[in-house]
């Protein structure tokens, strides 16, 4: 089993955040679940999809979204390999994406 994340982001500006998720899949699987805080009320909304292109489908009913990969990587094969790909990105300097709720 492994996960990669994503951003959904509005098409017209990538650095206005819809929600942040993770795609997971597994031997015979593949969800998606995404965390959103709502701008208007503060509530917090996790959901759980199909897939990464399902919650864009579904929330872009709301506001045109596209899909944002975060750094792409191949599934770690043993646990010393897991924290490989955790120093790495960590040590890469890539900023994470701020927070701007649409």
């Amino acid at each position: 089993m492994y996960g990669r994340l994503f951003t959904l982001v509005t098409i017209d500006d990538d650095s206005q955040v819809f929600a942040w998720g993770i795609e997971i899949q597994t031997d015979d699987d593949l969800e998606a679940v995404i965390y959103r805080k709502d701008p208007a009320n503060g509530r917090t909304l996790f959901g759980l999809h199909d897939s990464a292109q399902a919650a864009c489908d579904r929330w872009s009913s709301i506001v045109p979204l596209e899909i944002f990969w975060e750094e792409s990587y191949a599934p770690p094969t043993s646990a010393s390999d897991s924290a490989t790909a955790a120093s790495s990105a960590v040590s890469s300097g890539r900023k994470p994406r701020p927070l701007v709720s649409v």
